[in-house]
């Protein structure tokens, strides 16, 4: 799909433009710091340091959460508890509830999030 509003977040994602970094965390996204977004998809970085625990998600429309270190587990709809190693990943379709994330390490873990905007056409761009 193409793509409008560019603009970086606390990265410098695209060159030549100003980095908008408003703040640690877009709290009510829940995808973490802001890196870079578009007006149909937020990119975010979520840092966990270690025994802590994080949800992610809940945000309207889909999300993919994409673990950049292992060391963090989760548990599944069924209730079974998994450990994720990097580069693993977790798809939450639109309207699912966020997901809980543990770091059961003792170095952060970090988790970078793409969340899509809902197909109704609904934009949760801050500009």
């Amino acid at each position: 799909m193409p793509q409008t509003g560019e603009r970086n977040g606390c990265a410098q994602v695209i060159a030549g433009q100003p980095m908008n970094c408003f703040g640690a965390q877009i709290g009510a996204l829940r995808l973490g710091t802001p890196q870079f977004a578009t007006d149909q998809t937020y990119v975010g970085l979520v840092r966990v340091r270690p025994h802590d625990r994080v949800l992610i998600g809940n945000t309207g429309g889909a999300t993919l959460i994409v673990a950049l270190d292992g060391g963090a587990t989760r548990s599944g709809e069924s209730g079974k508890t998994s450990s994720l190693r990097a580069g693993d990943f977790v798809w939450l379709d639109k309207g699912k509830a966020g997901e809980a994330f543990l770091n059961a390490s003792t170095t952060e873990v970090r988790f970078v999030c793409f969340g899509l905007a809902p197909a109704d056409g609904a934009s949760r761009s801050r500009k």
